[in-house]
């Protein structure tokens, strides 16, 4: 029997340490790619740009707009009389009068997958104040054996269109045709000129209407149009029985309108809700603001026993006015400001306005209307450049940007509203001439009183006051400024101021007890 010596060694503590290491560091590179396949490790998205979708025309519009109508309306009367009527009047910023008009406007709109856009649209527009009884519309003069001499006129009161739109719109343009139903009603007048007899009959026009226009979605919600519109409404008869005449006339219009919309909905994002890529109200490059004012009013009987021509009727009396007025304005350049107000009016006061020194409420007017009439409150060019001095932040209202402003700066308007004049606002301290500068424009000093009549001389002592005919307010000129100034400088007025809210007025010789 043999035995073999299998010889060993031995292995110290640091070995076995070494060799477990080695053994646990193989298992776990082993068992890494089942690991791997069951934990996903995280990873950061790279970044990506904001995707701006295409504006979405869908939704509900109302808005207001304003243009400027001409056209032509073809008569005849038996037994051969025949002639036409020029519908466009020449416009006159200081009477407010032309062929002008302004309205409002409801519809809705619908943009389908592929961008075509179906609407339907309603508006109403109200021509300007009338000169010489005509607004949009004309006059004729002729003459028969029977009545002589006599004038033929039809003038518009208000009309308004029911139409449906299609159109087409990439991005934020959308450009469209439209087309449907047209009224219009009118009063026609024929005066007899040899001795006054008139005949004024109203009469309702209807016919079609086509156009074509374009919009511009400029923010999101708020949108801007214009189109073309051409209107017939056809032959309507017409009988004057004071002059026994029957009249035939067609009658047609052609305009040319501005519109401005606030859409509801689809309008202020899009179908996904991201963003439009739209310019955001916070830019404040365009400012919009709007007022509306309905007023009823009525007295009782009263006892009258010393009644007038300028008195208020003893019998009681009820009347209403009724006026919207839209502010808008835009940016130009940097300190210039474009402003425009224009303003639909209604309405009558007391007596037109007479028997009350100071007339209960400012919506009244001093010449009214039976039907809405447009026109231009407000319109003007601002510049103003910053001096220097202290900043002070102003935020946007009527006819006011948002903006920064310094102490020290100089404000030009053009064209300078009634009773307005360019203004330099000055450093702390120092004073600005008064009223009462050399040369004024807009005040004189009165005689002192031993010079005056003795009617005018036994009043109160007023020789520093003139009441002026235009603004219907006092000035003082032995006051400060702040004082004297008049309450309507700043607002524009038509000629004798027949449509501002306004008092009865005074004569110099009979001022009132108290001044304000």
């Amino acid at each position: 029997m043999r035995c073999r010596v299998q010889p060993f060694t031995i292995i110290g503590r640091a070995a076995i340490v070494k060799s477990a290491r080695m053994t646990w560091t193989a298992a776990f590179l082993a068992a890494a790619p089942a690991m791997a396949a069951d934990v996903s490790m995280p990873v950061k998205a790279s970044w990506q740009p904001p995707v701006v979708q295409p504006y979405d025309w869908t939704g509900l519009y109302v808005g207001g707009h304003l243009g400027y109508a001409g056209g032509r309306s073809n008569w005849s009367t038996p037994p051969d009389l025949a002639s036409s009527l020029d519908l466009d009047q020449s416009s006159d910023i200081f009477t407010g009068a032309g062929s002008y008009f302004g309205g409002l406007q409801i519809g809705y709109d619908y943009m389908l997958p592929n961008r075509l856009v179906l609407g339907a649209q309603l508006d109403v527009s109200f021509p300007g104040f009338p000169r010489n009884g005509i607004s949009i519309g004309g006059t004729s003069i002729f003459s028969t054996p029977d009545i002589g001499l006599a004038s033929y006129s039809e003038n518009v009161l208000h009309f308004g269109t029911l139409r449906g739109r299609v159109g087409y719109a990439p991005a934020n343009w959308l450009v469209y045709a439209t087309g449907g139903f047209a009224w219009t009603y009118d009063q026609l007048t024929l005066t007899q000129l040899t001795d006054g007899t008139t005949d004024a009959p109203f009469l309702w026009r209807l016919g079609w209407v086509a156009g074509l226009g374009v919009e511009y979605a400029f923010a999101p919600n708020w949108s801007a149009n214009v189109e073309y519109l051409y209107t017939q409404y056809g032959n309507r008869s017409v009988m004057f029985p004071n002059a026994g005449l029957q009249f035939t006339s067609d009658f047609s219009l052609q305009q040319v309108r501005a519109g401005l919309n606030y859409r509801f909905g689809g309008g202020g994002t899009n179908v996904n809700g991201g963003s439009t890529g739209l310019p955001t109200p916070e830019l404040d490059l365009v400012n919009f603001h709007g007022q509306t004012t309905f007023v009823w009013q009525g007295y009782p009987a009263i006892r009258s026993p010393f009644a007038g021509a300028f008195s208020l009727p003893g019998s009681g009396l009820g009347r209403e006015t009724f006026d919207a007025t839209l502010f808008a304005g835009i940016r130009l350049w940097q300190g210039a400001e474009l402003w425009i107000a224009p303003e639909i009016d209604q309405g009558f006061g007391f007596a037109n306005t007479h028997g009350v020194a100071g007339f209960p409420t400012g919506e009244s007017y001093k010449l009214g209307s039976n039907y809405p009439y447009v026109r231009m409150h407000r319109g003007f060019l601002r510049q103003t450049i910053n001096l220097g001095g202290e900043v002070e932040k102003v935020d946007a209202d009527i006819s006011q940007f948002a903006d920064t402003r310094t102490a020290n700066r100089l404000v030009l308007t053009m064209p300078a509203t009634a009773g307005a004049t360019p203004t330099v606002r000055r450093p702390s301290g120092t004073r600005a001439p008064g009223p009462c500068a050399p040369a004024p424009s807009t005040c004189r000093r009165l005689p002192p009183a031993a010079t005056l009549p003795a009617a005018a001389s036994s009043t109160p002592p007023f020789s520093s006051t003139r009441w002026s005919r235009k603004s219907r307010s006092a000035t003082n000129c032995g006051a400060s400024p702040a004082s004297s100034r008049s309450p309507a400088s700043s607002t524009a007025a038509g000629p004798e101021d027949t449509r501002t809210p306004s008092r009865s007025p005074r004569s110099p010789a009979s001022p009132p007890t108290s001044l304000r």
